[in-house]
């Protein structure tokens, strides 16, 4: 493997990254679970992944994986993200697997009035194959909601709505109030959030 970096020499952040992988066998499989075949190949896929930093707020990245002897890629990911500060981020990616994904991804956090952040999601998969079976566009996932900052309380309110098969979606309403310091009643969404939308922040937790 081999990685190179390049970093601003007054602050030490990252400004460009790439790296590339690739694993050599020196002598042949002996050792299989049961019902699989031993590895025939000497060489695994080429894997490959770089980013770079713009404007100071964008934030680029790229990840994927080469089988050369097939000359096509078996999988990878395109990512943006913007993220000026604390509270106000949007990120947008597309993830594809072979036979597998074909996910176009879009998250946002920001503040609409004083006091009010809005916080959303969309998850779209295209239309692909999975094992030679044609698999329609459809909704992975979407979120949307309001986040009010009282200065000693915080409401949230989040709707959620996910696929549960082809054609079926199930939706969910998350309602809390929340004492800082205190207690929090109700359906807690921070969970949802935090794993839904990179660089989410609780609007009680952010810096002045």
């Amino acid at each position: 493997a081999l990685t190179a970096r390049l970093l601003d020499a007054k602050t030490g952040e990252e400004q460009l990254r790439g790296s590339v992988a690739q694993r050599f066998y020196f002598s042949s499989q002996q050792v299989v679970l049961p019902g699989q075949t031993p590895r025939k190949d000497m060489e695994s896929d080429l894997f490959a992944e770089g980013g770079f930093s713009a404007f100071d707020d964008w934030r680029f990245d790229a990840v994927g994986q080469y089988t050369a002897r097939q000359s096509r890629w078996q999988g990878g990911a395109l990512t943006a993200r913007y993220d000026p500060r604390p509270g106000y981020s949007a990120f947008a990616s597309y993830r594809f697997a072979r036979d597998a994904v074909n996910v176009v991804d879009l998250a946002f956090q920001a503040p609409v009035t004083k006091n009010w952040y809005a916080v959303g999601r969309y998850s779209y998969s295209l239309a692909h194959k999975e094992n030679d079976v044609q698999v329609d566009a459809g909704l992975v996932e979407a979120i949307a909601g309001f986040e009010y900052d009282g200065g000693c309380w915080v409401g949230r309110m989040v709707l959620q709505q996910f696929a549960t098969a082809a054609r079926e979606t199930n939706t969910a309403v998350f309602l809390q109030l929340e004492l800082n310091g205190i207690a929090r009643v109700g359906t807690d969404p921070l969970q949802l959030l935090r794993r839904s939308i990179p660089s989410y922040r609780m609007v009680n937790q952010l810096a002045p």
